[in-house]
């Protein structure tokens, strides 16, 4: 008989009281009013508002005790002692600032890392883009210039390669948002740079048609969306796919490094070694390493 049921969920930071309120309009249940239900037909299962007492790190935890006893956010509990939780930004809320310096910014609602992290002071800092699990991605700006920076590109291309996709021809600008012209998977359009999304009054259009675009300048784009490291890697990238549909996975070529703009990466494959490289291809200098090393070199 019941007729409407509205839950609030009540946090208290100091010692994780949780209470879990139903405004219930029932003649057939008489319930006191600290109540949470949770209902599933035929039952009815009633869990009454008890406090949760919340321990920082080294403290002793037990999840299943009555009232539990939980660490803070940011630690796990592990063999019945609060630990450091490397897996949540949050972790880094319980070290030492003295010691360890400016501390990550985070996500207080998911516990992941912000996408914009900032260093130094507000005139000659610099801000960096991270993923959600804190590793350094492409994009950067000075902090001055940085308001605006969302990094919503250079997040979107990384998680779409970490799923299996080696044909991703999005386009980031530096500082980790995405250019005006998007094209990718066949279909062209006029993109948000802050989230991607296509401009109101505007209509993605195939791929062969991209120059029609409002947003399209011939100055800037040219003729070919593809810019010249990238047209190599896509080019590359396909062609390992059409191997792999066939059944042939080793491929000899090596793979071609480019930023999330299209410019050359950071390094290239050269005679079995892995070689500094400027944004256009060019060595810079003598700096080299062994290509098992490749992924540590940051030039």
């Amino acid at each position: 008989n019941c007729h409407a049921i509205v839950a609030q969920l009540s946090i208290d930071r100091e010692n994780f009281l949780l209470c879990g309120i139903a405004f219930i309009q029932s003649s057939a249940l008489q319930l006191p009013p600290m109540t949470l239900i949770f209902w599933s037909i035929p039952l009815i299962f009633l869990v009454t508002c008890g406090a949760v007492n919340a321990v920082g790190l080294g403290d002793d935890c037990h999840n299943n005790a009555v009232p539990p006893v939980i660490c803070d956010p940011g630690l796990l509990c592990e063999d019945f002692v609060c630990v450091l939780d490397k897996k949540s930004c949050l972790f880094t809320h319980h070290l030492d600032q003295e010691l360890f310096g400016q501390l990550p910014t985070c996500n207080p609602d998911d516990g992941t890392f912000a996408a914009k992290q900032c260093k130094g002071d507000f005139i000659t800092g610099r801000c960096f883009c991270y993923s959600e699990v804190g590793e350094r991605i492409f994009g950067w700006d000075w902090w001055r210039n940085a308001e605006e920076m969302t990094c919503a590109c250079s997040r979107k291309r990384h998680s779409l390669e970490k799923a299996g996709r080696h044909d991703v021809t999005l386009h980031c600008q530096q500082n980790g948002n995405y250019e005006e012209l998007q094209c990718d998977e066949g279909a062209c359009w006029c993109a948000d740079p802050a989230t991607g999304f296509i401009i109101e009054d505007t209509i993605a259009v195939p791929h062969h048609l991209w120059t029609l675009l409002p947003c399209y300048n011939t100055s800037f784009y040219g003729t070919q969306y593809l810019r010249q490291c990238d047209s190599a890697a896509h080019a590359q990238n396909l062609i390992r796919d059409a191997f792999s549909k066939r059944g042939t996975s080793q491929i000899s070529f090596t793979n071609i490094q480019c930023h999330y703009d299209g410019t050359y990466g950071t390094f290239a494959f050269v005679e079995n070694q892995a070689v500094c490289t400027w944004r256009d291809g060019s060595r810079l200098g003598g700096f080299a390493s062994q290509t098992n090393q490749a992924n540590q070199m940051d030039c």
